[in-house]
């Protein structure tokens, strides 16, 4: 679900540079980011806690979840391009957690 959100902050993203339209949807998918990293961050965290595995990936996301934060706080024309940079880290972000939930664990070195 954060990719979703993610990718519809890019595609309204880009309306809002060239004409200024999409302000509340682009809104509505930063909201949306919010409340679904930190929804991962909390699973997570927990399963980290709880399995003693994942841990590099439940600070990831923690992070991630914090810098969705900062973007909100940057999204404003005289900060462009601060929150250009923010978006690019956030889409690495996202697709690594992503990648990470999805491959396949054979060795205790992935997970960890």
């Amino acid at each position: 679900m954060s990719v979703a959100a993610v990718v519809v902050l890019f595609a309204t993203g880009g309306q809002l540079v060239q004409n200024y339209s999409g302000i509340d949807i682009h809104g509505a998918a930063a909201i949306g980011l919010h409340i679904t990293t930190g929804l991962l961050a909390l699973t997570l965290v927990l399963r980290a806690v709880l399995t003693r595995t994942g841990i590099w990936a439940a600070a990831a996301a923690m992070v991630l979840f914090g810098i969705s934060f900062v973007q909100a706080e940057l999204g404003d024309y005289s900060t462009l391009a601060n929150h250009v940079l923010g978006s690019v880290i956030t889409t690495v972000l996202c697709t690594w957690l992503t990648a990470w939930s999805f491959a396949r664990r054979n060795s205790p070195a992935i997970d960890s």
